[in-house]
């Protein structure tokens, strides 16, 4: 498989709601914050970028791009008409109880959380794990029709 097939390949999953789903998913799961803003551009760029997203999500162009730069801060409101944009809704579950005790403790104390060398081992063994059986606290899925 040549580098443009792989290429090809990337852009049709960055095009299919499912995929880019699975894709937003994992990297908030991966890197958090950053990782989800980070994949959202991606899958802005590979979907007609800034300004046929923010038309399509009924924002201002410089605004969605600012939100969406990387020093970018966006609202949640931003977020979510750029996912609608893009067929897609978020969705909040329940976590278990072993991540609801660690999202306690963030909640306590923010600036002193880490997670216990145990948890972060765990954490890095579900990255191997298909999307499907990753345990989520929010999971992103695909607007229905």
């Amino acid at each position: 498989m040549t580098q443009n097939d792989i290429e090809g390949v990337f852009d049709y999953q960055l095009r299919d709601p499912v995929s880019i789903a699975s894709y937003l998913g994992w990297a908030l799961e991966k890197d958090g914050r950053e990782g989800f803003l980070d994949a959202l551009r991606e899958v802005v760029r590979f979907n007609g970028g800034m300004s046929n997203t923010a038309v399509r999500a009924g924002l201002d162009r410089g605004n969605l791009h600012t939100a969406l730069s990387r020093d970018g801060d966006p609202k949640l409101s931003t977020v979510i008409a750029v996912m609608k944009a893009l067929g897609l809704q978020m969705d909040v579950c329940e976590i278990g109880a072993k991540d609801k005790a660690m999202a306690e403790r963030y909640a306590a104390d923010p600036a002193s959380f880490s997670p216990s060398p145990e948890a972060q081992a765990e954490l890095d063994g579900m990255l191997g794990r298909d999307a499907e059986e990753k345990v989520l606290a929010a999971t992103i899925w695909k607007t229905a029709p």
